[in-house]
Order: C-alpha cells, then sequence, then structure tokens
C-alpha cells in the first residue's frame, strides 16, 4: 500500500514524465532483478515442457479435448506431428521443467470451458494430452477454404504469452480463432471499437494473424490487465467501486435528504456520512466527494431535482394563484416568499407549494409596490412559468399589496393579467376583527396588556419564575399526594401578541388555570417589586375575573375559525358557512351567559376559586353580564365588517355549487344564477349567450350530482367539473380558476416561520439559493419513508452524473532523485505473491508500465480531488 499521497504524486509523475534509460544500471531498481514465482531463487522463468506437462497432465487426468474423435489415432498423430516439427525451430517454443505450471493449466482449462461453453474448442493446456488435429467435421468444412487452420498453430511460440504464461489461441470449431486473454477481460480495438478475438472469432486462419493479434492494442490491454487483475488491490477497490458507485451516490442523497428534511445544519452532512460508515455501511468509503464545495453541490442537485418536479406539474395547469409575503430574516434582509397553488389534473386534487425566497433589497432600495411586482414578474420568467396563467392574488392586506391605484394587485392588473382576482387573507381579515373588537372594548384591550406585563415579569427574571414555580408546586402539593404532585407538569404563562392569531386565546387559558398561582407569586413579589404590586392591584378584581372567563368562552370558537381558514385547500364556499357557524356560537354564549354561570359556581365553596375570597355583588355580576354582551356584539360586528364587503365575482362564482341548486320543480331552478352567470360574463369578457347556454345543460348535472348519496362540496363539484372540459369548455376553464384561487396567506406565514428556523443565528450567512433549495425540501419535499422521497433521491443522482466532470490530478514533473525511493517502495508492496505468475525477468520498461498502471489505478481509485476552484468559502456557511 501507498503510505503519504505525496510519495503518490511522486511516483506517478515520475513514470509518466521521464522515460527509462536501460544503459544506465543504477536507474534499474533492484526489483527488476527478482523473479516472481519460481520454486528456486534466482532461477529464470522459461516456457514449461511439452514433454513434462504431458505426464504430469496424465497424472492429473486432465480433460481431454472435446473434438478427439479415436483416442489411439489421435495419440499416434501427436507422436507423427512431435516427430515432424523440428526441435530447432526459431518459433517453437523453450522448455522448462516446472511443476507448478500444471493446476495453473488445469485453470486455463476450466476457463476455456467456461468462455466456450457447450462449444468444440483447442486448445495448448486442453490439446496436448491426446488431440492433435481438427474433427473429421471441421477438416471436411475446410475443404473449400483456400486456408486453413493447423493444430500446430496452438503450439507455437506466437501463442504463449511471456508476460502471463498462458497459451491465449483457442481455436473453436465452426468459428475461428479467439484470443483467451482479450475474451476473458473483454478487450476490443480502441479505433474502431471491433471485439475481433473476443466475442466474433477471426475468420482469417493464417499463422500470420497471430503475429498481428499479438502486436495490437488490443491484446496489449488485456494482458495488462491481467497483470493488474493478479497483483494489484487497487484494481480490486476500482472494481468494488464502479460496482457500488451509482448505490452509494443513491444512499448519499437520502441522507443528504433526511439532513435538509429535519432542518440540521448542512455541515453535518460530513460526520453523519462518516457515521453511516462506522455503523457498519462500508460501501459508503466508496463516496469520493466529501469536500465542502461538493457537498454543496449535491444540496444544489437535490433542490433542482425536487424543484423540476414540482415545476413540470405547475407548467401544465392551464391557471395558478400566487401567495407572497415578506419577512426579515437573522440577517436583516427583507425576503419576499412566494407559494403558487393549482389544480393538478393527473392527481385530481389542488396544490400549494413554495416557489421561491427573494431579496427585495439586493437591487432595490425600497421594497415598495414596484419592487414587489417586478419581482413577482421576474420570478415567474425565471422559472418559465407563462405570465398570462397567473389568474389570482392573495396577500395579507397591507396597502402596500392592496391599494387601489399603486398596489402590487393593481400593477399585476395593468401588467400581467387584466381579469386578475386580488384576495385579502381571511386569516388576516379575522385578526384585524379581533383588533378592532378590542378598540370597542377598551377593557379587553387592557386585560391583554396585563397580560403581557406578567409574562415579561416572569420570563425575563430566572429568579421571579423560580419563585412562581416553587408556589405552584406547594399548592399543587395541597390538592395532590406527594408523589403525585412531583409527577404534574409546571405551566408557564404566554405572552399574548396580536400578530399571533392563536396567542390570545393561549395565554387566556393559561392565567386561568394557574390564577390563584398567580396571585400568590405576586403577594411574595409584592414588597421587593413594584411592579409586581401594581400587576396585583390590577389583576386581583371581579371584572378581571370576569374578562378571563368571558375570554376562555369565547376565544375557543374564533381559534377554530381560524384554524379551518389555515387549511391549505379551502376553498371560497367554505368561508361564509364557517363564518355563520361561528356566529351562532357567539349568540348562544351571548344568551345562555355561561361565562358568568361558569365563574359563580368557580366562586362557590367547593369551587377552585374558593380560596381567592371573592364575594360579587348583584352590580359586579350585572357588569359581567353587559360586559360579556357588549363584547359579542362587537366582536360580530367586526366579522361582518371585514367578510361582508366580499368582491361580487367571487360571489357569483359560489353558485357553481351542487348544494345550491333548487329542485327541477322549485320555481326559482330557472332563474338560479342567470345573474351571477351574467357578472361573470362580464367580469372575465365572455360571450354571454354562450355562457349562459353552458350553465342551463350544467345546472341539470348539478341536480343529478346532488342527489347521489354522498353529499358533495363545490370543490368536488367544481373538479368534476374541470374534467367535462369537452362539453362546459368555458365554465371548465372558470372552475380550474376556482380551484387554483387561494383564500388563505397562511402558507406564506409558515414560509416565513421556516426562514427563521432554518436561517438562525449560527447560520447566518446562508445565501439565497442554498435557502432557496433548503426551504424547498423542508417545505415540498414529501416523507423520508415515502415512495416518493425514493424517486427525488434517484432523479438527484441522474443530475449530479449529468453534471460536469470533476478535475483529476495535475500533472507535472519532478526530480527522480525524489521519487525513485517511493517508486520502489510502491512496487515491492503492492507485489502480491502467487503461485499462478509466470517467473519472467521483467525489464524496466516493463516495471514502468505496471507502475504506471498500478499509479492511475490508485489515483482513481482514490479520486483525489485538486480542483482549485473548490474554495471553502463557497460552501453555505453553516459555521
Amino acid at each position: 500500500m501507498i503510505g503519504h499521497c505525496s510519495d503518490f504524486h511522486k511516483c506517478l509523475l515520475f513514470f509518466v514524465s521521464e522515460e527509462p534509460n536501460d544503459s544506465d544500471p543504477e536507474n534499474t531498481p533492484e526489483i527488476a532483478k527478482k523473479t516472481k514465482c519460481s520454486d528456486q531463487p534466482g532461477q529464470a522463468t522459461s516456457i514449461p515442457d511439452d514433454s513434462k506437462l504431458k505426464e504430469s497432465a496424465e497424472n492429473c487426468q486432465m480433460p481431454k479435448c472435446t473434438g478427439s474423435d479415436d483416442t489411439e489415432q489421435k495419440k499416434s498423430q501427436s507422436h507423427e506431428a512431435s516427430e515432424a516439427r523440428p526441435d530447432a525451430e526459431s518459433s517453437k517454443v523453450s522448455k522448462s521443467q516446472d511443476s507448478s505450471d500444471v493446476p495453473k493449466a488445469i485453470e486455463v482449462v476450466s476457463l476455456v470451458d467456461d468462455l466456450f461453453a457447450q462449444k468444440v474448442t483447442h486448445h495448448h493446456d486442453k490439446c496436448f494430452a491426446g488431440c492433435c488435429s481438427l474433427s473429421k467435421n471441421e477438416e471436411s468444412r475446410m475443404l473449400s477454404m483456400k486456408y486453413k487452420f493447423q493444430h500446430s498453430w496452438l503450439d507455437k511460440k506466437v501463442s504463449y504469452c511471456d508476460k502471463t504464461g498462458i497459451w491465449w489461441a483457442t481455436y473453436v470449431e465452426g468459428e475461428g480463432i479467439y484470443c483467451l486473454l482479450c475474451k476473458k477481460h473483454d478487450c476490443f480495438n480502441p479505433q474502431n471499437k471491433s471485439k475481433t478475438f473476443n466475442k466474433e472469432a477471426s475468420s482469417r486462419l493464417r499463422l500470420q494473424a497471430l503475429d498481428d493479434h499479438v502486436m495490437t492494442q488490443q491484446h496489449k490491454t488485456a494482458v495488462t490487465t491481467e497483470l493488474l487483475q493478479r497483483v494489484s488491490y487497487f484494481q480490486k477497490e476500482i472494481d468494488e467501486h464502479d460496482k457500488v458507485s451509482d448505490t452509494v451516490l443513491l444512499k448519499v442523497f437520502r441522507t443528504i435528504y433526511w439532513l435538509v428534511k429535519e432542518e440540521i445544519p448542512n455541515k453535518k452532512a460530513e460526520s453523519l456520512i462518516q457515521l453511516i460508515e462506522k455503523l457498519g455501511l462500508e460501501e459508503m468509503k466508496y463516496f469520493d466527494h466529501k469536500s465542502r464545495p461538493s457537498l454543496r453541490e449535491m444540496f444544489l442537485v437535490l433542490g433542482e431535482a425536487l424543484e423540476c418536479s414540482v415545476l413540470e406539474k405547475l407548467k401544465k395547469a392551464p391557471h395558478f394563484g400566487i401567495l407572497v409575503d415578506d419577512v426579515t430574516d437573522v440577517s436583516v434582509y427583507e425576503q419576499m416568499v412566494t407559494f403558487v397553488q393549482f389544480y393538478d389534473r393527473a392527481e385530481k386534487d389542488i396544490k400549494t407549494v413554495f416557489l421561491s425566497i427573494d431579496n427585495l433589497l439586493e437591487e432595490s432600495d425600497s421594497a415598495n409596490a414596484q419592487t414587489i411586482t417586478q419581482m413577482i414578474v421576474k420570478t415567474l420568467t425565471d422559472f418559465e412559468l407563462e405570465i398570462g396563467k397567473l389568474s389570482s392574488f392573495v396577500s395579507d392586506g397591507a396597502s402596500v399589496m392592496t391599494g387601489k391605484q399603486n398596489g402590487v394587485a393593481a400593477r399585476l392588473k395593468k401588467e400581467v393579467n387584466p381579469k386578475l382576482i386580488s384576495i385579502h387573507c381571511i386569516c388576516h381579515r379575522l385578526a384585524l376583527a379581533c383588533t378592532d373588537t378590542l378598540e370597542d372594548a377598551t377593557y379587553f384591550k387592557q386585560v391583554q396588556l396585563w397580560l403581557v406585563q406578567l409574562w415579561k415579569l416572569f420570563e425575563n427574571s430566572p429568579k421571579k419564575l423560580a419563585v412562581y414555580f416553587k408556589v405552584q408546586t406547594e399548592m399543587k402539593s395541597l390538592l395532590f399526594t406527594v408523589d403525585k404532585s412531583k409527577n404534574v407538569a409546571m405551566h408557564r404563562l404566554k405572552k399574548a401578541c396580536q400578530t399571533r392569531w392563536l396567542s390570545f386565546n393561549s395565554s387566556v387559558q393559561a392565567i386561568l388555570k394557574e390564577y390563584p398561582t398567580v396571585l400568590q407569586t405576586l403577594n411574595k413579589l409584592q414588597s421587593s417589586d413594584s411592579a409586581a404590586l401594581g400587576l396585583l392591584i390590577k389583576i386581583r378584581s371581579f371584572k378581571f375575573v370576569s374578562a378571563v372567563y368571558i375570554l376562555a368562552e369565547v376565544l375557543p370558537h374564533l381559534d377554530q375559525l381560524s384554524k379551518t381558514f389555515q387549511l391549505g385547500t379551502i376553498g371560497l364556499c367554505q368561508v361564509l358557512p364557517s363564518i355563520q357557524y361561528t356566529n351562532d356560537k357567539l349568540d348562544e354564549i351571548a344568551d345562555s351567559l355561561s361565562p358568568v354561570e361558569k365563574l359563580c359556581k368557580d366562586l362557590e365553596t367547593d369551587g377552585c376559586l374558593n380560596m381567592l375570597e371573592l364575594q360579587p355583588s348583584d352590580h359586579d355580576i350585572t357588569g359581567m353580564k353587559y360586559l360579556c354582551r357588549k363584547y359579542i356584539d362587537a366582536l360580530k360586528k367586526n366579522i361582518e365588517a371585514r367578510f361582508g364587503n366580499t368582491l361580487p365575482i367571487l360571489s357569483s362564482l359560489a353558485v357553481i355549487d351542487a348544494n345550491k341548486v333548487p329542485g327541477k320543480n322549485d320555481p326559482a331552478f330557472k332563474s338560479y344564477g342567470v345573474k351571477d352567470i351574467q357578472v361573470i360574463a362580464e367580469y372575465f369578457d365572455l360571450d354571454k349567450d354562450e355562457l349562459t347556454a353552458e350553465w342551463g345543460k350544467l345546472k341539470y348535472d348539478l341536480l343529478r350530482w346532488n342527489s347521489e348519496d354522498e353529499v358533495k362540496p363545490q370543490n368536488e363539484c367544481l373538479k368534476r367539473l374541470v374534467s367535462l372540459n369537452y362539453f362546459y369548455p368555458i365554465l371548465s376553464d372558470l372552475a380550474d380558476i376556482l380551484l387554483s384561487l387561494p383564500v388563505s396567506n397562511a402558507w406564506p406565514e409558515r414560509g416565513a416561520s421556516a426562514v427563521k428556523r432554518i436561517k438562525t443565528r449560527l447560520r447566518s450567512s446562508l445565501k439565497n439559493d442554498m435557502l432557496q433549495v433548503l426551504m424547498n425540501v423542508s417545505i415540498n419535499g414529501p416523507e423520508v419513508s415515502s415512495n416518493e422521497c425514493d424517486e427525488v433521491c434517484k432523479a438527484s443522482v441522474m443530475l449530479w452524473l449529468s453534471k460536469k466532470k470533476r478535475k483529476k490530478l495535475p500533472t507535472g514533473k519532478i526530480s527522480k532523485s525524489t521519487a525513485t525511493a517511493s517508486v520502489v517502495k510502491c512496487f515491492s508492496e503492492a507485489e502480491v505473491q502467487t503461485d499462478s505468475v509466470a517467473e519472467n525477468v521483467i525489464s524496466r520498461e516493463e516495471i514502468s508500465d505496471i507502475i504506471r498502471a498500478e499509479l492511475l489505478a490508485y489515483d482513481k481509485s482514490c479520486r483525489l480531488e485538486m480542483n482549485e476552484s473548490d474554495s471553502q468559502s463557497d460552501y453555505d456557511s453553516d459555521d
């Protein structure tokens, strides 16, 4: 084995650049003077004696040639042929008496039988024991030929390879002459790619053909391969590497995919691969591209493969809607996160996928409407999407997005699609309605402020938090046994934030559960903390407890409505029923005054608040009822204000619903949806008569769909309508627009959260191209255990293999004095003892060729990458 890379490079460069000098005895390595497989050291290698081989083969019961017809007759012919061939013939091979050639001959015979199964063959090692001529059928076949094969050619020196010690010439009856070495190693002519003497027999039956074949590059390559196979450990490494290369790449890409899907830093990839190798997957050692730039490229290739699969489906969609939102990352870059929604007709499903993340201020001074619009158009163009297919746009409702004159939606209508439908996110509308309610019911706004102050009091002080936990433990010990109280989890207070849709309810539920604990903690801290004293005075009142109970009863319904709106595939027709259901629940609370009833019950002797010693008067109870009705009325009014001004086109499109069509015998059936169809025709500039005719036929289909056993929502009706585009070309296209219409901006909000999870303080210098890949896999990527993940990884391997070739070891020249010692050491360590190698005196030129092949094989097996362009700084900076 080669111990050091520098020695390896010196050896390689020396033998590539320097020519051997046979006249200089000092430059001849000592290894060239050695013999390889002799029983006696120093004995020169020669060709084995035929007579000795015959005697040994007979003792070993060598299998005879399959082409012999009569054993006794062929023995006689063999004796006559041996007398006819003069011993002094120059082409005759010299003999020696080496018993080790007998088992080698048996191996060669076995190789001939394997390569030419079920064929009549003639070979030196197979025929010398009893066959000296061809069969009668073969002789009769060659009567008409001008040139005929002579069996004696198999005993000529030209049929023997001095370097490998193998008789290579093999004759197959009915075909021609083959080269055993070329066929074994599947060598071909590098000039014309022909495989004569290998796959195809040589039909040139002349002795000169054997001489010519020995001089070809094809035969020389076979000889070199045979030698390397015998003495090269590196060749075995190469063969194993080539065998598992694609499998190893697939496993590496799966490892990287898991790393990205779990949002683990990229720099952990190398150590994870090493861990997998240590855990028993030894073939991972054949993974050659462990440098940081190579790993970075593999991450990018993985993202590109997943991106291609998403874009392939998106480009087939006739319409799509776009969802955008901006977020400031940890590097204080203002990023625009873009999603798209479309209907996949192949899978019959609505898809919402991440598209891109872009730095808005990279080429602009301000993130205004013009900058955002240009970025959206640029993004669609870069992904080769047809801009005319953009049919809808949803945003958070900020003025820069929804401005009537110069907002992003208005600009997109002017520059991209005049029929674009702009949507104000229903989740943001609901949050704004709740915020407006706090402005009308001011006391609840103060409650929210006090909850935030309580959270900060304990969150910013470990000492006060420890007191809070201690009090919580003591109070729980009064309710449970000692052992059980130890297993009860400690509950923290939650932060109430207006920008977090579900945070206010979490904060209210936390204070309701731990209200006695909070009071006891503030009571202990009031002597040393003025903030604790002020909060204690504010929250230790019946009105505060009343407000908490009212919020705890109302906010869960609003949270449920918000979660419904956040569903990725919610349709337009589901918005109004969900709001109506929430309003009905609020009316029930206002009529029953359930918060007042629950509070009074908890203040009783056996209630959870009996230790507070609160004794509400009738005036306090009346004030709580008034407060409850006022808050609910304000909430319903603001929800109606935020959702009442729905676009007329959206209301008109909602008529395509099988559940809303009146019965056929109903007088309203004939006129149902006619006015809405007129609105749709005017908005999209369609032929009113043609659209009205399609709608008249579609109503009967909607009735039939509604009569089926299962009640189908509007989305199912729209999907069926899309599949009937042959009968309803206009309405089918409108149905596709409705299915691709996003009504919630929840996905960009999730994308903003993903940005903050991925691009953290420790990964603050991630570039946008890598951030794009990480978010793409994190959001769009299938689960690691799924078949879709396997397809993505396989596509990544194919894409990786199609990329540019890696640069190999650079060439150069070094002095002989610095390389000679390493050369001798490399060859000595690479030399493997084997009894099957013929014992020849090898010249310096042959040593140079073998060592050159060995070193090149080592270079290939190690895959040393010395690409100067692979700089460390180009890696995604997780560090």
